[in-house]
């Protein structure tokens, strides 16, 4: 399979993509566009993490759904073709466990810092690293993004 082929794959979507408990998933990636990855705790919505463009979207735990936040370009490689892939190319098996080690290594650092982070300085790794999240992502979901409510981050975004 090359490029092209990927390519052919490629749709717009919006919505959500991945529901909690869906088993067999295939891969994605998103080409342009934004997205989430959110749990529910005590009935309400926790986001975890925003995805940007050229990022493949990972979901490590089956209790939590990913959501396009706008029209985004997303390849899709269904998971009995990730498989055969798999099986007909060894060599690809070493580049998603790279991928996979890389991504997994990329977020236990960043949830280690993020830990050791007060709200105001997670506000502004968020504003450095991802500053399309202020534009495009609800209030609502940045707060819960950086654990404080609604009321607490519109007076922290207040300007006087």
């Amino acid at each position: 399979m090359d490029i092209d082929s990927f390519l052919l794959n490629a749709h717009a979507f919006e919505g959500i993509l991945i529901e909690k408990y869906q088993t067999k998933l295939p891969l994605f990636f998103l080409l342009d566009g934004n997205a989430l990855e959110f749990k529910i705790v005590n009935g309400k919505r926790r986001v975890i993490r925003f995805f940007g463009p050229n990022q493949f979207i990972f979901r490590l735990n089956s209790a939590h759904e990913i959501e396009i936040l706008n029209r985004s370009g997303i390849i899709t490689l269904p998971y009995g073709k990730v498989i055969k892939l798999f099986r007909k190319h060894p060599e690809v098996v070493e580049i998603h466990r790279k991928v996979k080690r890389d991504y997994l290594r990329k977020k236990e650092l960043f949830e280690t810092e993020r830990r050791k982070k007060n709200t105001i300085e997670r506000y502004f790794d968020l504003m450095e690293r991802q500053p399309w999240v202020f534009r495009i992502a609800e209030p609502a979901d940045i707060a819960s993004y950086l654990n404080i409510s609604l009321t607490q981050y519109e007076r922290m975004t207040e300007v006087n």
